[in-house]
């Protein structure tokens, strides 16, 4: 297949795509205003995980206390052996659930924040492109920008 664009000289197409790429450039004013807002998320999502980790982690002790309790009513054969079973299946799964859902949480709390303070420094450095800036890096930026 043939391109059905005419060719373009060199110092052009250089012209074109440092043109592009200054479209797509953030001041570094901006920049440094935008991480310090994605900092303040970070920190608010971190405090706000914390809370939920934290009512996570006292639902576990009190399922490992009732745990305590249950064994402790079998023990003293205060209840029959399957309804001992079914019970601490019932419990054993529900702190399986809450020990799960922790990592989870942490994870899921900020990592939508390493992405976007990526693209701000990727969008800050296409400042720094210029005529002098080699061409290869030029169409690496412009791949990577847009």
């Amino acid at each position: 297949m043939r391109c059905s664009e005419p060719p373009i000289r060199e110092d052009e197409l250089e012209r074109q795509l440092l043109s592009l790429i200054k479209e797509y450039a953030l001041l570094n004013e901006w920049a440094a205003e935008l991480l310090k807002m994605v900092d303040e998320y970070e920190r608010e999502a971190i405090q706000s995980t914390a809370a939920t980790v934290q009512e996570l982690q006292n639902e576990i002790k009190d399922i490992s206390e009732k745990l305590q309790r249950l064994l402790s009513a079998y023990l003293d054969q205060n209840i029959e052996r399957e309804i001992y079973r079914s019970e601490k299946a019932n419990l054993l799964s529900l702190k399986k659930t809450l020990e799960g859902k922790i990592p989870l949480l942490e994870q899921a709390s900020i990592s939508w924040l390493e992405p976007l303070k990526n693209w701000i420094k990727d969008a800050q450095t296409l400042n720094e492109i210029d005529k002098t800036t080699p061409v290869p890096l030029k169409k690496s930026s412009a791949r990577t920008s847009f």
